[in-house]
């Protein structure tokens, strides 16, 4: 069942398979068509189809995990707030508000290149390193002004 595109009543829209949620957007507007359509992936991921073709819905919950970084010590993802937060190797707990599941993805994953060079007693930096969760952490979620609050809780 792939990912659909179409349009209804209210719009240009994304669903996952025929009877998915759709996801609408204002046609002609790519920041918004992108949006839907990593809403419908998410739909997607969250569905698993098992043995004599039924369908099952899976709850995912939080994400909890430790990524290999030299900045980012642990990190959680709560699918049904659509919260993010990090601590850091410093300590330092943030939050981020609205975050989308392929953006955590990207962050976890460390989609984002190193701009500066440096050690630390978690490891080491260079311009140009990649993956980098650090890096990815600025250019997903700092540079492009996701909301935020200092302090969190990863339980």
């Amino acid at each position: 069942m792939p990912i659909h595109r179409g349009f209804d009543s209210q719009g240009c829209y994304y669903r996952y398979g025929d009877t998915g949620k759709p996801y609408h957007y204002k046609c002609g507007d790519e920041q918004a068509r992108q949006r839907a359509y990593d809403k419908a992936r998410e739909q997607e991921i969250a569905i698993g189809v098992y043995d004599n073709n039924l369908i099952e819905t899976i709850t995912m919950k939080k994400w909890r995990s430790a990524p290999s970084s030299s900045n980012v010590d642990r990190i959680m993802y709560d699918d049904e707030t659509r919260d993010l937060v990090i601590k850091f190797n410093d300590g330092a707990y943030y939050t981020y508000y609205d975050i989308d599941f392929t953006e955590f993805v990207e962050v976890f994953n460390g989609a984002g290149i190193c701009r500066t060079s440096g050690t630390n007693r978690w490891g080491t930096w260079f311009v140009g390193k990649t993956p980098s969760v650090g890096a990815a952490v600025y250019d997903i979620l700092v540079r492009s002004g996701k909301r935020y609050s200092r302090g969190g809780s990863l339980r």
